[in-house]
């Protein structure tokens, strides 16, 4: 297996703020390495896409000599917060080892993994070889999940960007396709989540290109871009379809390099290449020009809005990497950050901002190149700095608009057809031979556990770590392994030491909950319908209650709750529970049976021949036998079709007189005549006059 070699070159600069200035450096096997895309990743550290070149595999030839074969492929490294590489992932075609690939933009996952969107590189200008942009789904390993290629054409098909809909998690790629050499087109085309095209299309019949999209809050995308030597705007729906079209005419423009929100509106980077200039162009939201600032010997590839101001980051020539902040309205207002390195041919790619640091992705002598900078105290990486200011001038452009309309010259009968799924391989290269230690306590909550209960705290494990556990920063003896086995509470840390040397993980609080206690109960004996009070402490927190089933619970105060008894009630202990489930096991009740009730009866509309009746609910009341009738109990029943209802009643019934009613929805309600005296069992016949109670 081959190796990738990571080496940290410090520079020599004797200023104070200089952090680092990272080369990614690879060995023999490899060639020229280039990072164009990089994140911040929500675990804290960074992804980084590229390409590298190397050698993939070897042949023989007829005198047995080993012939080398190298290509350009993708290249994805994760790294921690502080750039120590975590693993790395390079992705090559096996279709055809002649195409050259590389990662163009990476987007996190909102689950987790990565999208990535990769190009097939056309370094001899071959246009109808079927050169497609490719999606590559991962995991957060980096381990591919799926992957797809997409063409307009069989020519040459060139992605710039790329985003993740947080509406459906849906990918929409802005880019290109060439219809011939001397002719392409902006193309747009929109996946599911899994990979899956939903729609795609090229728009203009005019030499043009997409190389920047963002989602519009209002719904649909804005993209950003090139038609003929015009910077091209345009406003789309979530399907595709042109709402409206904005171009603003500059001779010989590059178009615009990226396109951002800001406040209402919109700014664009453009870069002209016949003044050698580059442009910051605001419009409204309608795509109306607000203002435009011109910065002349400068190439722009990334523009940031920072609060009130904005980042641009770009290329001076083939020498020198430059950064520099502005107003709202263009205007630099600082220094000019450089970073060059003599005699090296060095160009940068993407630059994103973390807190005050940025993060400056790119190429140098050949190699893979990170640069920081931190934006208060100014330079911090790089090979030299300069406090050379550009001037912002006054620019103008003149707009015009294109009707709206699209040329759908991507739908194929047959969409299928311009849809290959790509054979990648993915091998794993080991980063040198030191893994760096990663402390960290999978529990990442504070836990709360129930007195003289036991929690696992489970470590992130590695293969040549080493364990050692704390508490209240004592360290715990004998306790080396990944995980640790506690009932005590305190605050407790891990500290784990590898090759690479040692990481000390967060704090996790361990905290005892005390269960619920009973002092005493109001009776011992009872059955369904009772009700029971319950004395005690902490009862406030109780959840829960069983007596062989689940109770019904009244909370009072901190030391007085009330349980009422249900009918699937047992002799068996009271229990009570907390919220975390900590428990307190209390008498044991002994449970009455409930008194059986039966009627018979037959409801006028539902009775059929042959005593039998139509099954329905039937709802059952019971009234006090003194003036006035209050209702005491009530409830609902299934009237059987032989006309027979057995049901429980609550034990204090007992020994007591009623009167009790038979409602149906659809019939007139039936009163005993007189109160009925309720024993063990009851039973009452409304089945016929002679027979119904009080008749």
């Amino acid at each position: 297996m081959k190796l990738l070699c990571l080496i940290l070159l410090w520079s020599s600069l004797s200023e104070a703020q200089v952090t680092f200035n990272h080369f990614y450096d690879f060995d023999a096997t490899m060639g020229p390495a280039n990072y164009k895309s990089m994140i911040a990743t929500a675990d804290g550290g960074f992804a980084i896409v590229g390409s590298v070149y190397h050698t993939p595999w070897s042949e023989f030839d007829p005198q047995g000599n080993e012939i080398l074969n190298y290509t350009s492929d993708i290249l994805l490294v994760k790294t921690d917060s502080a750039f120590n590489v975590q693993w790395t992932k390079i992705y090559y075609s096996v279709i055809d080892f002649s195409y050259e690939e590389a990662g163009v933009k990476i987007k996190e996952k909102p689950k987790g993994g990565f999208i990535l969107l990769t190009e097939t590189e056309d370094p001899q200008g071959i246009y109808y070889t079927g050169r497609p942009a490719n999606l590559i789904s991962t995991n957060a390993a980096g381990n591919m999940l799926w992957s797809y290629s997409f063409s307009a054409t069989t020519g040459y098909d060139k992605p710039f960007d790329f985003i993740i809909d947080d509406t459906d998690n849906s990918i929409v790629v802005a880019g290109s396709s060439n219809f011939s050499a001397n002719s392409r087109k902006p193309w747009a085309f929109k996946t599911d989540s899994t990979g899956h095209l939903l729609w795609g299309n090229t728009y203009t019949s005019t030499n043009g290109e997409f190389r920047s999209i963002i989602k519009v809050p209002s719904g649909g995308y804005l993209l950003a871009g090139k038609r003929s030597t015009d910077v091209m705007l345009m406003r789309m729906t979530s399907n595709g379809t042109n709402i409206w079209t904005r171009t603003y005419t500059t001779p010989a423009s590059e178009g615009a390099q990226t396109v951002i929100r800001s406040g209402t509106g919109y700014a664009l980077l453009i870069n002209n290449i016949t003044s050698g200039s580059c442009q910051l162009l605001q419009t409204d939201s309608g795509g109306i020009t607000t203002s435009v600032k011109s910065y002349l010997q400068f190439s722009g590839i990334s523009l940031i809005r920072n609060g009130n101001a904005f980042l641009i980051t770009g290329n001076q020539g083939i020498s020198s990497i430059q950064s520099f902040t502005t107003d709202l309205t263009g205007v630099i207002t600082g220094s000019v950050r450089k970073y060059n390195i003599p005699s090296f041919t060095i160009g940068s790619y993407e630059s994103i901002l973390k807190g005050n640091q940025q993060y400056i992705c790119g190429y140098a002598a050949n190699n893979a190149w990170l640069i920081n900078c931190n934006l208060i105290n100014g330079f911090a990486g790089g090979c030299n700095s300069s406090a050379t200011t550009l001037t912002a001038q006054a620019a103008s452009f003149t707009l015009a608009t294109i009707t709206p309309g699209v040329n759908n010259l991507f739908m194929e009968a047959d969409i299928q057809a311009l849809m290959v799924d790509e054979v990648i391989y993915i091998n794993q290269y080991i980063i040198c031979s030191c893994t760096p230690a990663k402390a960290k306590i999978i529990n990442t909550t504070p836990i709360k556990i129930c007195f003289g209960d036991s929690v696992i705290l489970q470590a992130q494990t590695g293969d040549t770590y080493q364990f050692q556990w704390y508490v209240d920063n004592t360290l715990i003896g004998f306790q080396n392994s990944s995980t640790l086995v506690t009932n005590l509470q305190g605050n407790y840390q891990l500290v784990v030491t590898s090759n690479c040397g040692t990481d000390t993980s967060t704090v996790i609080s361990v905290t005892y909950e005390y269960p619920p206690s009973i002092d005493s109960v109001s009776k011992l004996i009872a059955g369904f319908g009772d009700t029971i009070f319950v004395y005690g402490s902490r009862l406030n927190n109780v959840t829960s209650a069983l007596i062989g089933a689940s109770c019904t619970i009244m909370h009072f105060t901190d030391q007085l709750m009330a349980i009422i008894v249900p009918k699937n009630a047992s002799g068996n202990n009271l229990t009570l529970f907390n919220s975390i489930g900590c428990k307190v096991t209390g008498p044991v009740i002994t449970i009455l049976p409930p008194v059986t009730l039966k009627l018979n009866l037959f409801i006028e509309g539902l009775y059929r021949s042959g005593a039998h009746s139509v099954s329905d609910s039937i709802l059952i009341s019971f009234y006090t036998v003194i003036s006035p009738l209050n209702l005491v109990y009530s409830f609902k029943e299934i009237l059987s079709s032989n006309g027979v209802i057995l049901s429980l009643l609550p034990i204090a019934f007992l020994g007591h007189s009623y009167y009790f009613s038979i409602r149906q929805r659809n019939s007139l309600e039936t009163w005993t005549g007189l109160p009925v005296l309720i024993e063990d069992p009851t039973t009452v016949d409304f089945s016929s006059n002679a027979n119904r109670p009080g008749q």
